[in-house]
């Protein structure tokens, strides 16, 4: 399904921070990051941030989803 949402990451490649920048949704947003084994790393359910801001300095190396 397509829902029309743009969501941008930067930087890339991440070394300290990782910045999420979400639109302006009527409805409440979670973002999540996940390891490559699943397992869930962060979590963030707070919508009112625009532009959230996940520490990444202490994660390995490698392959994660959001």
């Amino acid at each position: 399904m397509d829902y029309g949402i743009m969501v941008q990451t930067y930087p890339n490649p991440v070394t300290q921070n990782l910045f999420v920048e979400l639109p302006s949704l009527s409805k409440q947003s979670a973002v999540k990051l996940f390891g490559a084994d699943g397992r869930m790393i962060y979590s963030n359910n707070d919508d009112r941030n625009k532009v959230l801001k996940i520490p990444v300095a202490s994660l390995f190396a490698g392959i994660y989803l959001l």
